[in-house]
């Protein structure tokens, strides 16, 4: 499963992603909405 991690608080991102991770899942981290968008377009995700 490919996840989109979009959390402004950099830390609370890192343990989301870090949690997930253990879940052997694909994780990408976004750190606002802009950059949310731009991920979005160019990789699929399962959940965001």
């Amino acid at each position: 499963m490919r996840v989109l991690v979009v959390e402004d608080e950099r830390l609370m991102c890192e343990a989301i992603a870090t949690g997930l991770r253990r879940e052997a899942m694909a994780v990408d981290i976004a750190n606002d909405g802009g950059m949310a968008i731009e991920k979005v377009t160019v990789n699929e995700y399962d959940v965001v």
